[in-house]
């Protein structure tokens, strides 16, 4: 994570990172040149009615917009390939999974289930930031929401913008074993894939999840961990494909393995298990 003091520091190395010109960014928001140069410079901050066009357009998280367009900016720490922000550069990582079974409370409207195509859009937005190979298509991921509602769900932030989310496919055992096998990719996965109803023939497998901050992810990862908490179900299976080292052991923590690795063109890791030996203490 990068630390930023200013908005134009941020918009700079937006531009850097994309390969964009002031004109692709001034093209993209509906403003002119001048517009973007001025607030690179720090010369005039953002307008409010422009604020929400830029957070979903930049996909850039309100909180780190409100910090940095002020007259008096608070400095935030910020990963633009990642879409993650901390207020301090110790903050900006779960390094140990018990954190996810802390008791925190979230108010419930902050929390809904995946429904509206803004909803897919920004899901499939962030599952893009980390593999271009495996986006599943957006009739598929709606019926996963449809059939297992508890697990897949939006987080927004105070302010009504998206924070984060969790979304899980229930797939059929066959299929997993396929993709385990490697004999199907993830972005293969059809309607047909998913199972009908709950029990040991359906594998919890998590397409994608996401939080853009440490609070936030936290509290995207108790309402999963709820769920298995509160079924207890007498034997299941959880499993997904992971794409940092860091989330390897975090998954490792909570009882999960991982099956293979792949590390071209990007590294890809398959894991599974159960949550049994994390959250009662047994297998």
């Amino acid at each position: 994570m990068k630390k930023y003091a200013d908005l134009g520091s941020l918009l700079t190395d937006y531009r850097s990172t994309f390969g964009m010109t002031q004109l692709d960014l001034a093209s993209k928001l509906e403003v002119d040149t001048r517009t973007v140069a001025r607030w690179e410079r720090n010369v005039t901050l953002i307008q409010p009615d422009k604020e929400k066009q830029i957070v979903e357009v930049l996909s850039i998280p309100h909180q780190v917009l409100h910090n940095l367009n002020t007259e008096r900016p608070i400095a935030v720490f910020y990963d633009i390939k990642r879409r993650m922000y901390s207020h301090s550069i110790l903050g900006s990582l779960i390094r140990d999974a018990n954190w996810f079974k802390s008791e925190i409370e979230v108010e419930d409207e902050r929390i809904y289930h995946i429904d509206e195509d803004s909803d897919l859009n920004f899901v499939q937005r962030i599952k893009s930031l980390y593999t271009e190979d495996s986006i599943l298509s957006d009739r598929v991921l709606k019926e996963a929401a449809r059939r297992l509602p508890e697990l897949n769900y939006m987080l927004n932030d105070q302010s009504g913008f998206h924070a984060g989310y969790m979304a899980v496919i229930p797939l059929r055992l066959e299929s997993y074993k396929r993709l385990r096998n490697r004999e199907m990719e993830e972005s293969e996965i059809t309607e047909a894939d998913m199972a009908l109803t709950k029990g040991p023939e359906m594998v919890h497998y998590y397409y994608s999840l996401y939080a853009d901050s440490l609070v936030n992810g936290l509290y995207i990862m108790a309402r999963f961990f709820d769920y298995f908490r509160e079924h207890r179900f007498d034997k299941y299976k959880v499993a997904g494909l992971v794409y940092r080292e860091h989330t390897v052991d975090l998954w490792r923590q909570t009882g999960l393995k991982p099956i293979w690795k792949r590390e071209e063109p990007y590294l890809e890791v398959m894991v599974e298990g159960d949550f049994d030996m994390f959250l009662f203490g047994s297998v």
